[in-house]
C-alpha cells in the first residue's frame, strides 16, 4: 500500500560502525550492490532502523503476510501508488482514501481464518523469510480472489501481483552472505524445520489495514471486514 521508494535512496545511516562493506575478488561480488537491498533504505549498515513510512494490509498469525504495500517514494500510478492520485499527494492522504474504501469492504468468502502451510524459505538475498502458501486449492482460491478485490478496491497492484510470494519476514541481511555462510544458514533453517522446531500447517487471523513509519512496528488501524479503528471500536461505537 502506499510508500513511495526513494530512487536515489537518501536515508542516512543514523550511526557509522561498520558502515564499509566487506571487501571481496569475486567478479560476481564486483558486480552485484555493496548490501543487501534493504540497506540502506529500511537499514543503515550498521543495523539501525531507517524511516520508511506507508501503509499495508497483512495478516498475523493466529494464538507477515498477505501482504501488499504502498511506500513513500518514486512510483508509477497503479503500481506502487494508486491510480488516480495526484503523485505529489501526501502519504496521510492516500492512507485516508484507502482507509475510507476498505470500511465497507465485504470479505464475502474470504473471512479468516487463512490454513497455510510452510514451503520452504525465502532465497537469502535480501533477509530470512519463510515462504508460505495455502495448505489447499481451496484456501488459494478463497487468498487469490481476496488480493484480486483488494486490488481493484485500492486501485493499485504489486507488478508480481500473480507471482507475489506469501512469506513472513524474520529478519534483514545488512551483509551478502558468502557462498558457505549460505550454505550453513540454509542448513540451519531446514534443519530446524525437518526436525520439528515449528509447525509446518499454522493459520493466519483477519487481514488488518495498518501504517508503519519503519520495519519495527505495524500499527492496525482496523481489521478489514469489520471496520474497527485501532482501539478496537466499530465504525458508530462511542
Amino acid at each position: 500500500m502506499p510508500s513511495r521508494p526513494p530512487t536515489q535512496p537518501e536515508p542516512q545511516p543514523q550511526d557509522q560502525a561498520s558502515d564499509q562493506p566487506a571487501c571481496s575478488s569475486s567478479p560476481e561480488q564486483q558486480e552485484r550492490p555493496p548490501y543487501p537491498i534493504g540497506v540502506p533504505l529500511k537499514f543503515s549498515p550498521s543495523g539501525a532502523v531507517q524511516p520508511f513510512a506507508g501503509n499495508t494490509i497483512l495478516a498475523n498469525l493466529s494464538p507477515d503476510w498477505v501482504c501488499d504495500k504502498v511506500r513513500l517514494g518514486g512510483h508509477s500510478p497503479g503500481v506502487f501508488w494508486p491510480e488516480a492520485v495526484p503523485g505529489d499527494a501526501e502519504l496521510a492522504e492516500v492512507t485516508a482514501l484507502f482507509a475510507a474504501r476498505l470500511r465497507g469492504f465485504d470479505l464475502g468468502d474470504a473471512a479468516p481464518p487463512y490454513k497455510m502451510r510452510i514451503v520452504g524459505f525465502s532465497p537469502l538475498e535480501v533477509g530470512i523469510g519463510v515462504a508460505v502458501g495455502p495448505a489447499t486449492a481451496e484456501e488459494g482460491r478463497r487468498i487469490k480472489g481476496l488480493r484480486d478485490r483488494l486490488a481493484r478496491t485500492l486501485a493499485i497492484r504489486h507488478p508480481r501481483h500473480d507471482t507475489y510470494g506469501l512469506h513472513v519476514s524474520l529478519a534483514y541481511l545488512l551483509r551478502h552472505l558468502s557462498a558457505e555462510q549460505e550454505a550453513e544458514l540454509k542448513g540451519l533453517l531446514y534443519g530446524f524445520l525437518e526436525g520439528g522446531g515449528m509447525a509446518k500447517e499454522f493459520e493466519l487471523a483477519a487481514p488488518e489495514f495498518c501504517t508503519f513509519g519503519n520495519m519495527f512496528e505495524f500499527r492496525r488501524v482496523f481489521y478489514v471486514g469489520e471496520g474497527e479503528d485501532e482501539a478496537g471500536r466499530k465504525d458508530g461505537d462511542e
